[in-house]
């Protein structure tokens, strides 16, 4: 089955007539899941100082929030949805199992930004709390307290048969460590930017399917563009004018971003096309519109839209552009084919 696939974007410089550098994240989201069976999962929420951040149009705390709540309205007879928290210098349990309470969304809502990072302490209070229970970590930065019980927590998850799903959320979060440790224990892991991610990461956190799923993709460069890959990863196999990564056993709703700059030269004003993104073989090109003078510069936001760079998504498909800004809306529909370059 095919992926939803869009393209977050900002821009390094103000105007047409200079190079351009154009940083994306090309994001992934496999199939939904269908049936599932019961649940048994704790909810581990990072509560830590730059949970206040934005998240899209709310917070990072209130997409959390919101994304537990919207879990909780699906759930079924015989699920039991734990919630521990952390943040300074402490890790403690919000409630053991949240279905069928009545005060449920004072619980949920009670949690306050504030702090480091105590992970690790986290990880093991929500263990203490059910041994049996599959653990979904949300964080949004480093461990930066209890490091030393780290690995020896994830050895024994993974004896157990505990397996551990990694939400990393916003663009800051240590995502090698959070990939790392849902590799071990046999997780799934995503990333959020925006609410609704949030909201299909913890859909797949929840899947019970053994359904898995891989992709190919392949960016091409088109004229007068170059392509640079983040610094030391070694999925990436990037070059000035290719870039190939494959992705392997997504779980089901599980959403996955490729970080990936274009590099424009002095592009003049109107359209220039970037180039193409092939998944499995399906093409997407990505064009973008320059103007004479930006209206307003991207600072720290990613949008679907702005003032001075407007996305396009051609090769006879319209895609799915819901925003991690609140900017565009959604539409579906399959790939085209993929076109020689």
């Amino acid at each position: 089955m095919k992926p939803v696939v869009d393209v977050l974007y900002r821009n390094s410089t103000e105007a047409a007539g200079t190079d351009v550098e154009v940083e994306t994240f090309i994001r992934v989201k496999a199939p939904a899941a269908g049936k599932r069976t019961t649940v048994r999962r704790m909810l581990v929420a990072d509560c830590s100082g730059s949970m206040h951040h934005p998240h899209g149009t709310v917070t990072k705390i209130e997409a959390l929030q919101d994304a537990i709540l919207s879990m909780l309205q699906d759930t079924q007879s015989g699920d039991v949805i734990g919630l521990v928290a952390f943040e300074a210098d402490r890790a403690w349990e919000v409630s053991a199992n949240l279905v069928g309470l009545s005060n449920t969304e004072d619980l949920v809502r009670s949690l306050a930004p504030g702090g480091c990072t105590p992970m690790w302490a986290g990880l093991e209070l929500a263990n203490q709390v059910d041994s049996e229970a599959d653990l979904i970590l949300f964080s949004d930065g480093a461990a930066n307290a209890g490091m030393y019980i780290g690995q020896d927590l994830v050895r024994e998850a993974k004896a157990l048969g505990v397996r551990i799903h990694t939400i990393g959320v916003g663009q800051f979060a240590d995502m090698k460590m959070l990939e790392d440790i849902a590799r071990e224990t046999g997780g799934s892991f995503s990333v959020s930017l925006s609410a609704t991610d949030m909201e299909n990461a913890c859909a797949s956190a929840f899947c019970t399917s053994e359904e898995r799923y891989s992709y190919r993709v392949e960016v091409k460069a088109g004229k007068g563009v170059k392509l640079r890959g983040p610094e030391n990863d070694p999925d990436w196999h990037v070059s000035s004018r290719t870039a190939r990564t494959a992705l392997k056993d997504l779980w089901p709703g599980q959403v996955r971003l490729l970080r990936l700059e274009w590099v424009v030269a002095q592009p003049n004003i109107g359209k220039c096309q970037l180039g193409n993104v092939i998944v499995d073989g399906n093409c997407l090109t990505v064009a973008m519109t320059f103007a004479e003078k930006a209206k307003e510069r991207i600072n720290h936001r990613w949008a679907f839209q702005s003032y001075d760079l407007a996305m396009k998504f051609t090769a006879g498909a319209q895609w799915n552009s819901s925003s991690a800004c609140g900017l565009g809306t959604a539409a579906h529909a399959p790939m085209a084919p993929a076109v020689a370059a």
